[in-house]
């Protein structure tokens, strides 16, 4: 699986910590409130994924939408500001809802490539290609922070 290679602006992102547990409530919960959201960029929304590496790996999520300015944060938002980034835009269909295989490829890609993971996130854009998890012609696009890798010459 080759990714698009893609320079994003600053990406002004408004949106919930999601419940690992009800994954498809809290997606359900934030399209009722995305309505309300000013200055929201239609048709598609988002999860970010951060690792947070302390003492272990930990994973938190985020799901909402992009706004095109900062806004009045609404009571249990958050605001999350991506500077702008290079990404490698991986294309999801679900097939059944497993990630595991794109998961397995975007790995292999980075392992094969002259690039390597420039952060700790991964967003998932939602658009409306993406009808339901099991539903197989659903799609979406899995962006990764990349830097070009380089390996420096040293001399023994």
């Amino acid at each position: 699986m080759e990714p698009k290679i893609v320079e994003r602006k600053e990406f002004i992102f408004l949106g919930k910590l999601i419940d690992d547990d009800d994954i498809q409530k809290s997606r359900v919960d934030l399209l009722k409130g995305i309505k309300d959201i000013k200055n929201a960029v239609p048709d598609r929304w988002y999860e970010i994924t951060f690792d947070i590496i302390d003492d272990g790996i930990n994973k938190y999520s985020i799901i909402g939408v992009e706004i095109d300015k900062t806004v009045e944060v609404p009571k249990g938002w958050l605001c999350k500001i991506i500077p702008p980034s290079t990404f490698a835009v991986f294309n999801h269909r679900f097939k059944g809802g497993d990630f595991s295989t794109t998961s397995e490829e975007i790995n292999r890609w980075l392992e094969y490539s002259d690039f390597m993971s420039s952060d700790t996130y991964m967003i998932k854009c939602y658009d409306d290609r993406f009808k339901e998890e099991n539903d197989t012609y659903s799609e979406m696009d899995i962006y990764l922070p990349i830097k070009q890798f380089k390996i420096k010459d040293t001399l023994i």
